[in-house]
């Protein structure tokens, strides 16, 4: 990345719109100013344009971005950078343009201020702009830059105060920074991924200890003897209360005690089992004592409640007697009640129709005339609303005349607008086509000189192009290369991969031969005793025959376990062993074979590549494929070059051409169009007079009618429709009520006729039920008082439950006193049973049972129980090992990639930096040395003291070169400490440049720091930096040294006045 051109406006101190084109610093050039001027604020501007941000975190400058110098109102805030940089090896030329977010003042007094967020515009090499939001803005920014902004800040802008804060920074500072500029972020990655399997490794341990913790707890102890309960507790507490740090000898502890205990619970459980059929055996005796008893005992229980129920019958004679005879009293009593009801109830209606009848006849009078003055009325309001509905016609038919007359007024009024606008705009495209015609005849003249002037650019394109295709061809070649190198590496290794591979099978073949070969010597040597191994007295021997065998062969003791079975599994083991062999020898061969043909494909595309590039570059001597990359790397800066060059001026040929070839057709068209206008402008003044005519014509009629304006119209228009509406609802209320009165009288009349009907009937029904009544009361034996009596202290339905009362009563004697000589005659005299003495024997006896059941179950349950456990302690005893080792490997792996373990503290990622560290420090101290007089040298800490204490693995010392010692980098003195940190920037940014390929670090700033160096130093410095600069990168440095001023041709001066900051190039 390289800056062109940056703008500034209403930012910082810059007020005024201020551009500054660093192409005329050249490659190395001196921002000068008084403290306070407005130099930091180019790196503030140039970093927010990039990225948003100011170039000093943390300074406070982040909320002054505005500047106090205009008025945001009229000036818009604004900062803008066109650079350079490097895409897919080409380098192409961008343009970011970014506005803070701002408040921007009200205009009108008494406005909101608006508030404006912040926005950035990104133009692409092609002239177009870059999609997306804000955020895909900032991502490719940094992805045309290669560098994050705290990254573009350390290394490429070494803003004021900040430039030696690397130099002292500690080791973790040191890895996080160079974290992303070096790649190595892969190691810290795989750091975490091997603590993540370390994790999950122990977390795996973890469950499979507090698994078997948990079995562990389920062993009961409860229940055991003393002796056993004791050594059971004690060897499971070690795996329970141990369960973080369980190991499997715990368990194997544990395991032995449970077996024994087992053991024992199995013998215990037999013993209850003989005591638990016994204790069954008694219980069954006492049942059948009681259910032979229980026959008798319930005769006798009967007789007992038999006679018990006779008594009570006896006790409640007389009050069953009493309620026999009040049944049908209470029956007569309800017979009465409905004939005294229907006579009440229509003495009742007889009394209502004679109070209805004289109120209506009252009433009737009064109904007559209301009903007269509603057809009056009525009558009236008829005659009202034809009036009104006469008139409103009447004015209905003028208004609409009228309103007629205005809308074709205001219609000519619209056309003369649109003719008197027609006429203007017709007069101004003539004169606007005429002064376009003019314009076209003048450009195409210089389009004509212009074409002159690029007519040789389409030959140098098709040199440029050429070349071009001959660098990619190059470039895609060296790439091959690359790739087959690469190839030949990957085939080595696994050649000796393979390699290795067939030794290690030869050894096993090796041993498993020989295990066999031991074996069956040692099998066909023990044969005589596995014969004798089967002899029997008085039976054949299969090798003599003999029947007696006195001294047969004794196999020894490591011979007793030799059989056929084995033997074979051992052959076929030996023979399987041999078949991986002879794979891994074809395999190893094969191997071999392919990295031979890699390697002499490499060496031809490598003999290959140079010749060409000779061939194409015959003046530039290569004899490598590093001269070759070489000569690419110098040639392609020149080749960018020169196809930027023709390529803008073959596409400024080809656009002049394009204009040429549409020019005849252009100035025809723009001939024409004056034309057209010409009589367009004629036409529109004749439209414009005939409009005016037709106006003036519809305001006469309207001078001499009733109405002046349409309002009035429409005003009485509206005043007669309202009196008709009016009219007529008074008309329909009137007819309303006429109706209702009519109704009501006719309503009258017709209710009086009725009652007058219904009176005889009403009078014949009340004496007649009156007699009935007393009919019955004298047929009862009851009179009024009797009856109602007996109907309020009892219901109706009370005779029905006195006779239930009484019949139930009568079943249940009858049933007693037959049961009570059922009872005597089955007793026969006989004793009654103790039956609480034969219960309590049979209580005991299941007492007993359950006694001895219980204990039976509980002793199976706990041998069960603890058998179980014992299972599921041999189950999990492999996996827990296992899990251990795994567990104990990952974490140690873990614990040296991570720095973690006691005496080795510098993690794997700090160990890949220090290799690059001691890359830069050797570019570093090339040029400290140089600055230094040769005094002094920057080194890493040393290995062996790196990972003591804390990780030290980038931590910094110097060594006088005068004494040979060392001390901290803390110890220099100021200007010793800006040459140190200068130099080491300068040799970061080579390493970063020389090591990836996407980071172009085309240009350095740095701010202050030189007022401390002494001459001699500041020169040596300068001259360093000028050396740099000569090499295709820009440096600039901004201090107020004056000395700087005598040795630094290239100056950008900054000053500041009232109106803001300024610069200049000098």
């Amino acid at each position: 990345m390289k800056p062109i051109l940056l703008t500034m406006q209403a930012f910082g101190s810059y007020g005024e719109k201020t551009e500054i084109d660093f192409q005329k610093g050249g490659d190395f050039f001196l921002i000068s100013g008084d403290t306070g001027s407005g130099k930091s604020t180019i790196f503030d501007a140039m970093m927010f344009a990039l990225y948003g941000e100011v170039s000093t975190i943390g300074s406070g400058k982040e909320n002054e971005l505005l500047s106090q110098f205009v008025d945001v109102r009229n000036d818009k805030p604004l900062v803008s950078l066109v650079f350079t940089a490097h895409q897919h090896g080409q380098e192409e030329t961008y343009k970011i343009t970014r506005t803070p977010r701002h408040t921007r003042p009200a205009k009108r007094q008494g406005a909101k201020p608006q508030e404006e967020g912040e926005t950035a515009e990104l133009l692409m090499p092609d002239g177009s702009q870059y999609p997306g939001k804000l955020s895909d803005t900032n991502r490719k920014i940094e992805e045309l830059v290669g560098l994050t902004a705290d990254q573009f800040r350390k290394v490429v802008m070494i803003a004021q105060g900040e430039f030696m804060d690397f130099l002292r920074a500690g080791s973790k500072e040191k890895t996080a920074l160079l974290r992303d500029l070096l790649k190595t972020r892969y190691y810290d990655d795989l750091t975490g991924k091997l603590k993540e399997l370390a994790r999950e490794k122990n977390k795996a341990a973890q469950t499979q200890r507090a698994k078997l913790s948990l079995i562990a707890g389920n062993a009961v102890t409860e229940g055991l003897p003393e002796e056993d309960a004791q050594a059971l507790e004690a060897a499971k507490g070690t795996v329970v209360t141990g369960a973080e740090k369980l190991q499997p000898e715990q368990v194997d502890a544990l395991v032995e005690v449970l077996s024994a205990v087992c053991a024992r619970l199995q013998l215990q459980q037999g013993d209850l089992a003989q005591r638990q059929t016994a204790a069954q055996k008694d219980r069954d005796e006492c049942m059948k004592r009681i259910e032979a008893a229980q026959p008798l005992m319930q005769r006798f229980k009967e007789l007992e409640d038999a006679e018990k129920t006779l008594q009570e019958c006896t006790a409640q004679a007389d009050e069953i007697e009493k309620k026999r005879g009040l049944i049908g009293k209470i029956r007569d009593a309800w017979a009465i009640e409905p004939k005294y009801q229907r006579m009440k109830d229509a003495r009742a209606a007889l009394t209502n129709a004679q109070t209805e009848l004289a109120a209506k006849q009252q009433e009737l009078p009064r109904l007559k005339q209301t009903a007269a003055d509603a057809v009056a009325l009525h009558q009236q309001t008829e005659n009202e609303k034809q009036t009104a509905t006469a008139l409103c016609s009447e004015v209905t038919t003028k208004v609409e005349t009228a309103l007629e007359t205005f809308v074709a007024l205001e219609k000519a009024e619209k056309a003369l607008r649109q003719a008197e606008e027609a006429d203007a705009k017709a007069n101004a495209n003539a004169e606007s086509a005429k002064k376009a015609l003019d314009d076209f005849k003048k450009q195409e003249d210089a389009w004509r000189k212009q074409e002159a002037e690029l007519q040789g650019a389409e030959a140098a394109y098709e040199v440029c192009k050429q070349q071009n295709q001959q660098y990619r061809d190059l470039k895609k070649s060296l790439e091959d290369l690359h790739g087959n190198q690469k190839d030949v590496q990957e085939k080595a290794r696994q050649a000796a991969a393979a390699k290795d591979a067939y030794a290690s099978a030869t050894q096993k073949y090796q041993r498993a031969q020989n295990e066999y070969d031991d074996y069956r010597l040692a099998f066909l040597n023990a044969q005589a005793g596995l014969l004798a191994r089967e002899l029997a007295p008085g039976k054949p021997c299969p090798v003599c025959g003999a029947l007696e065998h006195p001294a047969p062969c004794q196999l020894t003791q490591e011979n007793q376990q030799l059989n056929r079975e084995q033997l074979e599994r051992r052959r076929k083991a030996a023979d399987d062993v041999a078949k991986a062999q002879e794979e891994k020898a074809k395999e190893s061969e094969s191997a071999q074979v392919k990295l031979t043909e890699r390697q002499k494909a490499a060496e031809e595309a490598e003999k290959k590549l140079v010749e060409n590039a000779r061939n194409i570059r015959e003046n530039v001597p290569m004899a490598t494929a590093a001269d070759v990359e070489a000569m690419l790397q110098a040639w392609l800066p020149e080749l960018q070059s020169a196809s930027k060059s023709v390529q803008a001026k073959v596409k400024a040929l080809d656009d002049v051409r394009k204009n040429l070839d549409g020019a005849k057709e252009k100035r025809e068209q723009l001939e024409k169009a004056a034309a057209d206008a010409q009589e367009t402008a004629k036409s529109t003044a004749v439209k414009k007079a005939e409009a005016e005519k037709t106006w003036n014509l519809h305001q006469e009629e309207l001078s001499g009618g009733t109405y002046r304006t349409r309002e009035d119209a429409v005003a009485q228009r509206t005043q007669a429709q309202e009196a008709k509406q009016k009219a007529e609802a008074a008309a329909s209320q009137a007819a309303e009520k006429e109706r209702q009165a009519q109704k009501a009288e006719t309503d009258c009349e017709t209710q009086i006729r009725r009652l007058n009907e219904e009176m005889p009937q009403k009078q014949a029904n009340a004496e007649e039920f009156n007699q009935q009544y007393q009919q019955t009361m004298a047929e009862k034996s009851l009179d009024e008082t009797q009856w109602q009596a007996l109907t309020a202290n009892y219901d109706a339905e009370e005779p029905d439950r006195l006779q239930k009362e009484v019949s139930d009563f009568d079943q249940r004697k009858s049933k007693a006193e037959g049961q009570c000589a059922t009872a005597r005659n089955a007793i026969a005299g006989r004793e009654k049973p103790d039956m609480g003495k034969l219960e309590a024997a049979s209580k005991a006896a299941e007492s007993a049972l359950k006694e001895a059941s219980d204990a039976l179950e509980a002793a199976k349950h706990l041998r069960l129980n603890n058998e179980k456990v014992l299972e599921d302690l041999r189950e999990g005893r492999e996996p827990l090992a296992e899990a251990c080792k795994a567990a104990n490997t990952a974490q140690h792996l873990s614990d040296v990639m991570a720095g973690t373990e006691s005496g080795n503290r510098m993690n794997l990622e700090t160990f890949v930096q220090r290799s690059y560290m001691e890359t830069i420090l050797c570019d570093a101290n090339r040029r400290f040395r140089d600055m230094s007089n040769g005094q002094f040298e920057l080194k890493l800490i040393n290995v062996e003291d790196a990972g003591e204490g804390k990780n030290k693995g980038l931590d910094l010392e110097v060594l006088s070169i005068v004494t040979d010692k060392t001390r901290s980098v803390n110890t220099l003195s100021g200007g010793e400490s800006f040459m140190a940190a200068l130099s080491l920037a300068l040799g970061m940014a080579d390493q970063i440049q020389a090591a990836t390929a996407a980071i172009h670090l085309d240009v350095m700033f740095i701010d202050e720091g030189f007022g401390s160096l002494s001459d001699n130093a500041r020169n040596e410095a300068v001259n360093i930096l000028k050396e740099m600069a000569g090499k295709q990168r820009q440096i600039g440095i901004i201090s107020h040294v004056s000395e700087l001023k005598d040795e630094i041709e290239n100056q950008l001066i900054v000053k500041k006045d009232d109106r803001g900051s300024h610069i200049s190039w000098r």
